[in-house]
């Protein structure tokens, strides 16, 4: 039976490979050849077991054929789905657990995937790179990290390109680099042409000298070609200003300044796709001063943070209304370069202090997370802790957890932060991290001064639907828990009894089309799909009717319910009876909640799956 969603393929193979260096082994489908690749410094000696996935949107099938010859080294993979978009494949050894993802490239080519162990930060061996600093640098789908412009030998702007190749641990100059040389840029993937992605190099300043004027222009660079196809225009010059990419493909460009020095702009503007051309936003900066993050949240709104003088500030910017609202933040010091966006609308805030003998901000190992309704949670019960750490950076990963790297005692560390379950994971380093870049693969790049690092914490991909995280609230009783909102809690078990009527807590954004939801309450209680246009459909557990929907289902004993999206349809059906409905004009995203009617309400499970 086909149906959207996951189709998985694996098997298990007595196989004597191997591996040292970048050494690949080729694994062929009916549209892609997949290179298996590995760094030294993180490569299994005997590989025992593969495990493929085929991930994407297409009807999975019953074929399942695969063949290899473990004399020859190599391996053929048949009958995967053509459509599969993407391959997550695991490896292991008896000492061994890695994991490798790869997209599904049509035709002849080959796609390499890197392998990596999990929770090991590899070096990237033999590389010399260029300067990171004053350089402009994005990595397109699976591409090779591009380094664009920055500051020559003479303290000049540079005009190089070059390409660095992970997995084949090279570094390559592009013999034909920039238009313009650039110091001080920002770059962001854009502009889908067809299916071919660009990066686009905005802004920047001939040297950075204080007083010099900076550019208005931008360059348009096909990873196809490897070279610059055409140049745009910016509605105002900036160098040192931040860019992000948009759903749209357009590119959100803000904050920096007129001249290397001067003050900072609070200007905002959008650059289209097709024109390449920027266009000044009516809404502004709410605060005169640097913007330090841009980013978005997976409703689709795009979060500034910054500050005057030493106040941090925050700010949500609606981009379809152009309306820009301040949001009430923390009273202790937070650090707004550290702001993170981690699934289901929420917003990572990490709490500084400056070091008694130094004076440089550390982290002081408390979490403040935001939710979507404004309600604030201070978070610093963990089962191990991140204070302490200076020269931090921060990055949200796929699974709805923290990367925080920084420098500690003289050494360099990494902390995976896990606010739903207070666990913190440390990572040793061998160098300190001056910029986090996701890759498309679900694996982080780490850029230091002169060296490279991969690190992988799971192997998650945008075909997995994110999970709700259950938050102990430090401002509340050690018992009361929040998950996601203000209302509150106990925990039982395994699972949560209301404390109060009405007591609701948001679980996630569904950001996918076909989704499944599988609830099982005992007591009164509420589902609560939010539409895109804030309407909120109320479907009931425990009861005869699902609210003001108009769509009436019978309860059962066990009191559970599952509820499949497909596109803009929704279907409901509660318990062994198999009474159905279902419910229509649900598009774009929807926002999940639970919402207990009576105090003593106890929600057994919640599971949200992607099929």
């Amino acid at each position: 039976m086909g149906q959207r969603g996951l189709g998985i393929v694996a098997w298990g193979l007595g196989l004597g490979l191997f591996f040292s260096g970048c050494q690949e082994t080729q694994h062929r489908t009916r549209s892609s050849d997949v290179a298996l690749r590995y760094l030294p410094a993180c490569a299994p000696e005997v590989l025992d077991q593969i495990t493929v996935e085929a991930l994407g949107d297409f009807p999975t099938g019953d074929d399942t054929i695969v063949s290899f010859d473990a004399r020859a080294g190599r391996g053929t993979v048949s009958s995967l789905p053509a459509e599969a978009r993407l391959f997550r494949m695991g490896l292991s050894t008896p000492t061994y657990t890695g994991a490798a993802i790869a997209p599904a490239v049509e035709g002849a080519g080959s796609s390499p995937a890197l392998v990596l162990p999990s929770g090991i930060a590899c070096a990237v061996p033999a590389l010399s790179p260029p300067p990171f600093d004053a350089a402009a640098l994005a990595i397109p789908d699976f591409g090779p990290l591009l380094v664009a412009g920055g500051v020559d030998a003479a303290q000049g702007a540079s005009n190089q390109l070059v390409d660095i190749r992970v997995e084949d641990a090279q570094v390559e100059r592009l013999p034909e680099g920039l238009f313009v040389p650039r110091a001080g840029a920002c770059a962001a993937n854009a502009g889908r042409v067809g299916s071919t992605q660009e990066i686009w190099i905005l802004g920047g300043a001939p040297s950075l000298v204080p007083g010099t004027l900076a550019l208005n222009s931008l360059e348009r660079f096909d990873p196809a070609t490897r070279q610059i196809s055409g140049l745009g225009r910016l509605q105002t010059p900036r160098v040192h200003a931040r860019a992000l990419s948009l759903p749209d493909g357009s590119v959100l460009l803000a904050g920096g300044e007129r001249s290397v020095g001067a003050g900072p702009l609070g200007t905002i503007e959008r650059v289209a796709p097709g024109t390449a051309e920027g266009e000044t936003l009516s809404a502004a900066l709410p605060w005169v001063g640097p913007l330090d993050a841009l980013s978005w949240r997976d409703d689709g709104v795009v979060v500034l943070a910054g500050q005057v003088g030493d106040e941090p500030r925050l700010a949500l910017l609606e981009p379809s209304s152009q309306q820009v609202a301040s949001v009430p933040a923390p009273a202790a010091t937070w650090d707004p370069s550290l702001v993170v966006s981690l699934p289901g609308a929420r917003l990572a805030l990490f709490e500084t202090q400056p070091d008694a003998s130094t004076g440089e901000r550390e982290t002081t190992g408390r979490l403040w997370l935001v939710l979507p309704d404004g309600t604030q949670l201070a978070l610093s019960r963990w089962l191990s802790s991140f204070a302490g750490l200076a020269q931090a950076r921060a990055l949200a990963l796929d699974d709805g957890r923290i990367l925080l790297t920084g420098s500690r005692m003289g050494s360099f560390t990494a902390r995976v932060i896990d606010p739903g379950r207070a666990d913190v994971r440390v990572r040793a380093l061998q160098a300190l991290p001056i910029q986090l870049l996701p890759r498309a693969d679900g694996s982080v790049l780490m850029l230091a001064d002169g060296a490279l690092a991969v690190l992988r914490e799971g192997a998650r991909t945008r075909y997995d639907n994110p999970g709700g995280t259950l938050l102990a609230d430090d401002t509340a009783d050690t018992s009361v828990l929040a998950l996601d909102a203000p209302e509150r809690f106990r925990r039982e078990g395994l699972g949560l009894v209301s404390t109060a009527a009405l007591a609701r807590f948001d679980v996630t954004v569904l950001r996918y089309e076909d989704v499944r939801i599988d609830v099982r309450a005992r007591g009164p209680s509420e589902l609560l799909l939010r539409r895109a246009d804030g309407a909120q459909v109320a479907i009931s557990l425990g009861t005869e009717e699902s609210g003001p929907v108009l769509c009436k289902l019978a309860s059962d004993p066990e009191r559970s319910v599952r509820i499949e999206r497909r596109g803009p349809r929704v279907h409901i059906r509660t318990g062994l009876a198999e009474r159905s409905c279902e419910l229509a004009g649900l598009e774009g995203p929807i926002a999940l909640a639970v919402r207990a009617l009576e105090p003593d309400v106890h929600i057994d499970a919640l599971e949200v799956t992607r099929f």
